[in-house]
């Protein structure tokens, strides 16, 4: 089985800064601000859908504990390559895989990561193994991409090449295709990568949380409003 991302996780910062460029930054700083305003330093948070560490390596560089969790093992090997990244506890799986009891007092699933999960015995499962790892009381960070985020799109400029095919093949299930070059030293690196994603229904989503022992802090939709995702904080029973 193909592990999104694995087959082109040299180029992923690459590829994602020139393809959003200051949006891409300022998403990040507005995730990290909220989080930090939710559960200051030091602390444990668990960030599932790690990938190259961009919640990871900010949070451990202001004094949280952090544990990474990606299936992909190459993005992770990415992450630990960084400067910062060896205070970063990394874990290869899936979310829905990850069993910790009530040690953690925030976790994150942002980014897309829930257009991962295809079936809803994973995205059960998922919320699950996210509250099974907050202590009672732990908060959790969670976006739910919106249907629109599912089309195609595109980018080129003299250092990279992006193309990103969205077809469907169900109402919920859509085959992801990604043809991207980047320029290195000099000579051009191609990936390619293929893998299918699932949309959610929002209200769905906010009934298993509800059902899984999270109840809603606060909804950030508005303030995420550019993304296409809405955001809810929620905290554990």
């Amino acid at each position: 089985m193909t592990v999104p991302h694995d087959s082109w996780a040299a180029g992923y910062d690459h590829l994602y800064e020139a393809s959003f460029g200051a949006f891409y930054r300022q998403l990040t700083q507005a995730t990290l601000q909220v989080i930090t305003r939710a559960q200051s330093a030091p602390a444990r948070v668990l960030d599932f859908g790690a990938g190259t560490g961009r919640l990871a390596l900010p949070l451990a560089a202001r004094g949280y504990e952090v544990t990474a969790v990606d299936p992909s093992a190459q993005m992770l090997a990415a992450l630990a390559q960084k400067p910062g990244a060896g205070g970063i506890t990394t874990h290869v799986g899936r979310m829905q895989d990850f069993r910790s009891e009530g040690s953690f007092d925030l976790a994150t699933c942002v980014f897309t990561v829930l257009l991962y999960l295809l079936t809803e015995e994973d995205l059960v499962q998922s919320i699950v193994a996210a509250a099974r790892a907050l202590r009672p009381g732990g908060q959790f960070l969670l976006d739910i991409p919106s249907r629109r985020l599912f089309q195609d799109a595109g980018y080129s400029d003299d250092s990279c090449a992006r193309r990103v095919r969205i077809t469907p093949v169900t109402r919920q299930i859509f085959d992801y295709e990604e043809t991207s070059s980047i320029q290195v030293g000099g000579q051009t690196r191609h990936f390619e990568d293929r893998f299918q994603i699932r949309y959610w229904p929002s209200g769905f989503v906010r009934a298993v949380l509800l059902e899984n022992g999270f109840d809603l802090v606060r909804d950030l939709s508005a303030d995420f409003a550019a993304t296409g995702s809405e955001y809810l904080l929620l905290r554990r029973r």
